[in-house]
Protein backbone atom coordinates (compact mmCIF):
# COMPACT_ATOMS: atom_id res chain seq x y z
CA UNK A 1 0.00 0.00 0.00
CA UNK A 2 2.87 2.35 0.81
CA UNK A 3 4.42 1.84 -2.65
CA UNK A 4 1.13 2.78 -4.33
CA UNK A 5 0.80 5.96 -2.26
CA UNK A 6 4.38 6.96 -3.10
CA UNK A 7 3.69 6.72 -6.85
CA UNK A 8 0.70 9.10 -6.77
CA UNK A 9 1.58 12.59 -7.98
CA UNK A 10 -0.34 15.87 -8.18
CA UNK A 11 -1.37 15.50 -11.83
CA UNK A 12 -2.75 12.00 -11.20
CA UNK A 13 -4.69 13.21 -8.16
CA UNK A 14 -6.33 15.99 -10.18
CA UNK A 15 -7.28 13.55 -12.95
CA UNK A 16 -8.61 10.97 -10.47
CA UNK A 17 -10.72 13.55 -8.62
CA UNK A 18 -12.19 14.85 -11.89
CA UNK A 19 -12.88 11.30 -13.11
CA UNK A 20 -14.54 10.29 -9.85
CA UNK A 21 -16.74 13.39 -9.97
CA UNK A 22 -17.92 12.45 -13.46
CA UNK A 23 -18.60 8.86 -12.39
CA UNK A 24 -20.45 10.03 -9.30
CA UNK A 25 -22.57 12.48 -11.33
CA UNK A 26 -23.42 9.74 -13.81
CA UNK A 27 -24.37 7.39 -10.98
CA UNK A 28 -26.58 9.94 -9.20
CA UNK A 29 -28.49 10.98 -12.32
CA UNK A 30 -28.60 7.49 -13.89
CA UNK A 31 -26.80 8.83 -16.97
CA UNK A 32 -24.01 6.68 -18.33
CA UNK A 33 -22.47 9.25 -20.66
CA UNK A 34 -20.60 11.20 -17.93
CA UNK A 35 -19.84 7.95 -16.11
CA UNK A 36 -18.15 6.43 -19.16
CA UNK A 37 -16.27 9.71 -19.70
CA UNK A 38 -15.16 9.61 -16.05
CA UNK A 39 -13.93 6.02 -16.33
CA UNK A 40 -12.04 6.94 -19.50
CA UNK A 41 -10.51 9.95 -17.77
CA UNK A 42 -9.40 7.78 -14.85
CA UNK A 43 -7.89 5.24 -17.26
CA UNK A 44 -6.04 7.90 -19.23
CA UNK A 45 -4.80 9.46 -15.99
CA UNK A 46 -3.38 6.15 -14.74
CA UNK A 47 -1.80 5.41 -18.13
CA UNK A 48 -0.26 8.90 -18.33
CA UNK A 49 1.07 8.56 -14.80
CA UNK A 50 2.73 5.25 -15.59
CA UNK A 51 4.30 6.43 -18.86
CA UNK A 52 4.90 10.05 -17.66
CA UNK A 53 3.56 11.52 -20.92
CA UNK A 54 0.96 14.17 -21.55
CA UNK A 55 0.19 17.59 -20.15
CA UNK A 56 1.59 18.02 -16.66
CA UNK A 57 4.67 15.86 -17.07
CA UNK A 58 7.85 17.70 -18.15
CA UNK A 59 5.79 20.20 -20.14
CA UNK A 60 5.49 17.79 -23.06
CA UNK A 61 1.68 18.11 -23.53
CA UNK A 62 1.20 14.94 -25.57
CA UNK A 63 4.50 15.09 -27.44
CA UNK A 64 7.19 12.80 -26.04
CA UNK A 65 10.43 14.59 -25.24
CA UNK A 66 12.54 11.89 -26.91
CA UNK A 67 11.57 11.06 -30.50
CA UNK A 68 10.87 7.41 -31.24
CA UNK A 69 12.49 7.54 -34.65
CA UNK A 70 15.44 9.57 -35.84
CA UNK A 71 14.73 12.80 -37.63
CA UNK A 72 14.94 12.74 -41.41
CA UNK A 73 17.76 14.80 -42.80
CA UNK A 74 17.35 16.52 -46.13
CA UNK A 75 20.03 16.69 -48.74
CA UNK A 76 20.68 19.73 -50.85
CA UNK A 77 19.13 17.90 -53.80
CA UNK A 78 15.91 17.28 -51.83
CA UNK A 79 15.24 20.94 -51.22
CA UNK A 80 12.75 22.66 -53.51
CA UNK A 81 13.98 25.67 -55.41
CA UNK A 82 11.47 28.50 -55.54
CA UNK A 83 12.01 30.87 -58.45
CA UNK A 84 9.88 33.77 -59.50
CA UNK A 85 8.60 33.90 -63.03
Amino acid sequence: MERILQRIDVVLVIRLIAGVLFVWTGWEFKDWTPAIFGFAWIGVGIYASITQTGCGYNGSCGVPMTPRRPSRRTNIADEVEFTEL
